[in-house]
């Protein structure tokens, strides 16, 4: 009897751990997903009449300037137990890539460790304070918001 208990207790501090690791990627990738999908991506008709064409996302090519969308959200850039303090040169509209490669930076051991996701472009700060009219209300903070029911879900899925 006292190895059929050692056994479950065993099976339950593997599962638990397991299942503790599970939810934080769960919580970790939905909030990834949240920040990203919530980032605007400039639309140079908008911007050149709101700011007086001084678009950061125009790249000078032979002296004429181009639109360069998606820099932005291709800057979301995730790391554990330091954050992140330069800056990327891709773009991505979508956001697709940008997710994909930072779901890939997660540890499978995601538990009891510092999660920073970041985006330090010069003008992020801006964007998080309504500087787009696509996000007036920015991201993060509205993400920050969803915490509780996104660890809710991750939970549930996780422990149906």
């Amino acid at each position: 009897m006292a190895g059929n208990f050692a056994l479950d207790i065993s099976r339950f501090v593997n599962r638990t751990h397991s299942n503790v690791d599970l939810v934080t990627k769960k919580v970790i990738i939905n909030l990834m997903r949240s920040v990203v999908r919530k980032s605007p991506v400039g639309n140079p008709e908008i911007w050149v009449t709101m700011h007086n064409g001084q678009y950061v996302d125009y790249e000078s090519v032979h002296g004429i300037s181009i639109y360069i969308g998606g820099r932005f959200k291709a800057n979301w850039q995730y790391e554990n137990g330091s954050m992140p303090s330069d800056t990327l040169d891709g773009v991505d509209a979508s956001g697709g890539a940008t997710l994909a490669r930072m779901i890939g930076e997660i540890p499978q051991q995601a538990s009891g460790k510092i999660h920073y996701i970041v985006n330090n472009l010069p003008y992020s700060i801006r964007l998080e304070n309504g500087w787009s009219s696509q996000a007036p209300l920015g991201m993060v903070g509205l993400t920050i918001s969803e915490y509780q029911g996104v660890v809710r879900r991750a939970v549930q899925e996780v422990n149906p």
